[in-house]
C-alpha cells in the first residue's frame, strides 16, 4: 500500500513539467514565477492529499515542488509554494504539526542559498545540485523526525523501524527531486534549441538576401567606379574634389556589401597559428586612438599568450568591432579593458566597459541584423562579428546591467594543426 502511493506521488510531482509543456510553453505568461509557483504549490497539494501515516504522522513528496520552485524560479515562486504547504497542512493539523513547519523551515534553507548562481553553471551541475538540496531536505527530515520521537520516547525497536524508514522515505524524495530536475532541464534543453533553430532559420534568410542583394548591386557599382577613376585623372578643376568624395563614398559602400556578403557566408581563408596574447594587445594598441579621441580609458588587461589556429583577419576584423563598440557605449572619462584567459581547451577573451547598459529585451536582440544600440548604425558589424566567431566554432556572450555597464565574452576553442579541417 505504501509502495503504490509512493509510486503515485512520483508521478504527480512530474505533473508541472507537463502542465508548462502542453499550455505554457511559448507563452509570455509561462516565464511567470507566480504561474510556476502557483502551478508546484497546486501539485504540492495534491501530494498532500494522497498522503499516506506511518509511526503517527502524515507522510508525502511535498518537498520535491519547493525545491524545484526555489531551484529554478527563485524566492517568488518557492515562498508560493512554502505558503501553500504550511496553509494545507496547518488545516491538515495532528501531532506532527511542529516537525512539520520545522522540516518546511530548514529544507528551504540551502535551496535559497544555492538559486543565487543556479544559472552561472552548466545542466549537469545543475541536477548536482538539486541532488544535494535533495540530500539535505532528507538529512533535515531524519535528524528532525527522528529527534521528535526520542523526545517522546518511544520504544527501540520502533525508533529503529522509524529511522529506517525515514531513510527510505528520504531516498525516494532523492530520486523524485533529481527525476523533476532532470525533466526541467530537458524542458529547458528544448527551448533553448528551438529558439536557436528559429534564429538560425531567420539569419539564414536574411543572410541569402543580404548576399544576393549586396551581389546584384556590387556589379553596377564597379563599373561606376572605374568610370569615376578615369574621369578623376583627368579632371584638373574645381570638380576633383567631389569626385575624390564620391569615390570614397563607393569605397564605404563596397565594404558594406562585403560585410552583407560575409554575414551571409563567413570564409576563413588564410588560416594560421597565432599567439593570441600579441595579437589582441596589437589591437588594443591600433584602436588606442579611438579611445583617446573619445576621452576613455582603454586598458590591456593580458597576461597570457596561448597559441591558436585561426584566421588572423576575420578574427581581427570581429575583435576591432567587438572593442570598438565598448568604446563607443563608454562616456567621457569611462573605462574599456580586455582580458584574456585560458581555461582546459578554451580562450576566454573579456571585454568589459563602464558605458550605460542594456536591459534584458535588448541583449535578446544584440546580434540580430539590423539592430542596433547606437543612434546612428545597422547592427551589421555586431552581426557580422558574431557570424565570424561561430564560424571558428565559438561563442559570444553579452552581460549588461544599466547604467553599470556590459560585458562581452568571446569564447575560442584551441585547434591543434591537425583539425583544421574542422573550420
Amino acid at each position: 500500500m505504501i509502495l503504490e502511493k509512493i509510486l503515485l506521488h512520483l508521478l504527480i510531482i512530474l505533473i508541472p513539467v507537463h502542465i508548462y509543456t502542453l499550455f505554457f510553453e511559448n507563452r509570455k505568461i509561462g516565464r511567470s514565477p507566480y504561474l510556476f509557483g502557483l502551478i508546484n504549490g497546486i501539485t504540492a497539494i495534491i501530494t498532500m492529499s494522497f498522503s499516506f501515516s506511518a509511526f503517527g504522522m502524515v507522510w508525502d513528496l511535498r518537498y520535491t515542488p519547493l525545491v524545484i520552485a526555489f531551484l529554478y524560479e527563485g524566492p517568488i515562486s518557492g515562498l508560493i509554494v512554502m505558503s501553500i504547504i504550511a496553509l494545507k497542512r496547518t488545516i491538515t493539523g495532528g501531532d506532527g504539526l511542529i516537525v512539520a513547519y520545522l522540516c518546511l523551515m530548514f529544507s528551504v534553507i540551502l535551496p535559497i542559498y544555492l538559486h543565487k548562481n543556479y544559472w552561472d553553471i552548466s545542466k549537469t551541475n545543475r541536477v548536482k545540485k538539486a541532488l544535494i538540496v535533495g540530500i539535505w531536505t532528507a538529512f533535515t527530515q531524519v535528524i528532525i523526525t527522528f529527534g521528535y520521537f526520542l523526545i517522546n520516547d518511544y520504544p527501540n525497536h520502533t525508533n529503529k523501524e522509524l529511522f529506517l524508514f525515514v531513510v527510505f522515505y528520504g531516498v525516494v524524495q532523492i530520486i523524485g527531486i533529481a527525476a523533476s530536475s532532470t525533466l526541467h532541464e530537458r524542458m529547458i534543453e528544448k527551448q533553448l534549441l528551438q529558439k536557436e533553430m528559429s534564429k538560425a532559420e531567420k539569419l539564414h534568410t536574411i543572410g541569402e538576401l543580404a548576399a544576393s542583394i549586396a551581389h546584384e548591386i556590387r556589379n553596377p557599382l564597379t563599373v561606376v567606379k572605374g568610370f569615376l577613376q578615369l574621369m578623376k585623372k583627368e579632371e584638373k578643376g574645381t570638380h576633383l574634389q567631389y569626385l575624390t568624395l564620391v569615390l570614397s563614398e563607393l569605397d564605404r559602400a563596397e565594404v558594406i556589401i562585403s560585410d552583407y556578403l560575409n554575414f551571409a557566408k563567413p570564409r576563413l581563408e588564410k588560416i594560421e597559428t597565432i599567439k593570441l596574447g600579441d595579437f589582441i594587445s596589437g589591437i588594443i594598441t591600433l584602436i588606442q586612438s579611438l579611445a583617446v579621441t573619445k576621452g576613455v580609458i582603454l586598458e590591456d588587461k593580458v597576461n597570457e599568450n596561448p597559441s591558436i589556429v585561426t584566421d588572423k583577419d576575420q578574427l581581427k576584423q570581429a575583435m576591432v568591432n567587438f572593442i570598438k563598440n565598448a568604446i563607443e557605449a563608454t562616456p567621457q572619462g569611462g573605462a574599456v579593458s580586455v582580458n584574456l584567459k585560458r581555461i582546459n581547451n578554451f580562450v576566454y577573451i573579456v571585454i568589459s566597459d563602464t558605458g550605460k547598459g542594456m536591459t534584458n529585451e535588448q541583449l535578446t536582440r544584440i546580434g540580430t541584423i539590423f539592430y542596433t544600440t547606437k543612434e546612428k548604425g545597422t547592427g551589421l558589424g555586431t552581426a557580422v562579428s558574431i557570424r565570424i566567431i561561430e564560424t571558428m566554432n565559438g561563442k559570444v556572450t553579452y552581460e549588461s546591467e544599466l547604467n553599470v555597464g556590459t560585458r562581452v565574452t568571446i569564447q575560442l576553442p584551441i585547434v591543434e594543426e591537425g583539425k583544421l579541417n574542422s573550420f
